[in-house]
């Protein structure tokens, strides 16, 4: 779970302190913003579940689509019912994240609210319920797909960490083929370059709650709540490298690009212009192609963080 030495069943519905938490290490994100959102794909807008039982089960109404006139996939009709009285890890955020965000409005509350659910992403993946992913998805499990997420991706990622269970290996070859509501727009490649840019960066692959959610956080361009001082340190010195001189972390831009070698952090909205422009950069200064999620990363800062020389 996302609060330490805590269960799911420990949580205290009336200590909201977790939430803050969450929300402070993610403050500076919100002022300083290292790329913007894009749209996404069709999806579906479901209601709170009403309080009536019908023959057992609650049901959700539809407040919105976009774009509107699509017809519900048989996932989605399925997600809006469920037996009465049942509930999920999910729900419980989002109870607790609207009363927290009650008297909060505008942009920071969209921002609090994004941060919520990709915890509760998270925190579906953690307890291995990829069925609650993809009913959120509208879609259905593609045996065929996931064959070849683990041939081709999976096999590449996992060789050198040690102790990855089935569950694991399950889990984690959901999210590179399926994603999740807050990273469908990128393509199962982008994916797997967010868990390899994970891996990278704290030498392990997303197993916890809380490195769950730092993965999808990476890909949503957000830091992650845990930090590596000595892959910062090694990023400090590729930004010296590039820009010729030493990071001013006070400056949003630097402390961007910063962020974005020692993680991995993707940008919302791609610009093939600025990524050819920053591969021209990297290989004119290193003399070679970038070919790992180091060098990848360090393409994706000069292309979208801003700093300059």
């Amino acid at each position: 779970m996302w609060i330490r030495g805590k269960s799911n069943e420990a949580l205290n519905k009336n200590d909201h302190s977790w939430f803050l938490r969450i929300f402070s290490s993610q403050i500076f994100t919100y002022l300083f913003p290292t790329s913007h959102q894009i749209k996404r794909p069709p999806v579906f807008y479901f209601s709170d579940w009403q309080p009536a039982c019908v023959n057992s089960r609650q049901y959700r109404n539809i407040l919105s689509m976009k774009p509107s006139f699509c017809t519900l996939t048989k996932a989605q009709e399925e997600s809006r019912m469920r037996e009465c009285g049942s509930s999920s890890v999910t729900d419980a955020i989002k109870e607790g994240a609207s009363k927290i965000t009650s008297g909060i409005s505008g942009a920071l509350k969209a921002f609090m609210q994004k941060i919520v659910l990709m915890v509760s992403e998270a925190t579906e993946y953690t307890k291995n319920n990829t069925g609650t992913i993809l009913a959120r998805l509208g879609i259905i499990r593609q045996p065929q797909k996931e064959k070849i997420t683990v041939e081709k991706y999976l096999a590449i990622i996992t060789p050198d960490i040690k102790g990855i269970t089935d569950s694991m290996r399950s889990t984690l070859t959901h999210f590179i083929a399926y994603g999740t509501p807050t990273t469908r727009w990128i393509g199962e490649g982008e994916r797997a370059g967010v868990l390899n840019s994970y891996k990278t960066a704290f030498s392990k692959l997303s197993k916890t709650t809380n490195e769950w959610s730092d993965a999808i956080k990476i890909a949503n361009g957000r830091w992650p709540q845990e930090r590596n001082e000595k892959m910062e340190t090694h990023a400090k010195a590729i930004f010296k490298k590039i820009y010729l001189r030493e990071p001013n972390l006070k400056n949003p831009h630097n402390d961007a690009a910063v962020k974005i070698i020692a993680y991995g952090l993707l940008p919302a909205d791609r610009n093939m212009n600025s990524e050819k422009s920053a591969i021209a950069t990297f290989k004119n200064i290193y003399a070679k192609s970038p070919d790992s999620a180091q060098s990848w990363n360090t393409v994706r800062a000069i292309a979208y963080s801003g700093a300059k020389r």
